[in-house]
């Protein structure tokens, strides 16, 4: 649960497969994706294909696995986000529960 006097205080995350986890973050590139959406901005898979340097289909690839893996979610209008679920308020990290992943 919030707590208004903390703002760094979450709810605890539920908690996902630790393994898909590791996979997903395992790969440079999907790091690299983390970190772009752990700044807040929901972006679309041509846009970080451009950050990246990459195609549009080899950076889906990589999003499909981060999609896969829970932390990741497609919004309205085909846009990618981390789920709120697993971000931390003020902070450049998500928590998934087993794991605290900071990108800062």
């Amino acid at each position: 649960m919030s707590d208004p006097a903390n703002p760094t205080a979450h709810s605890a995350p539920p908690r996902i497969d630790l393994e898909k986890v590791l996979s997903a973050i395992g790969s440079e590139r999907r790091w690299f994706i983390l970190r772009e959406l752990a700044k807040g901005e929901a972006l679309p898979v041509i846009e970080i294909a451009r950050r990246l340097g990459a195609t549009p289909a080899g950076t889906s690839k990589h999003f499909a696995v981060l999609f896969d893996s829970g932390i990741v979610r497609r919004t309205y209008g085909g846009l990618y986000e981390i789920d709120p679920r697993f971000r931390v308020p003020g902070q450049s990290a998500i928590d998934v529960g087993h794991a605290y992943l900071r990108f800062d």
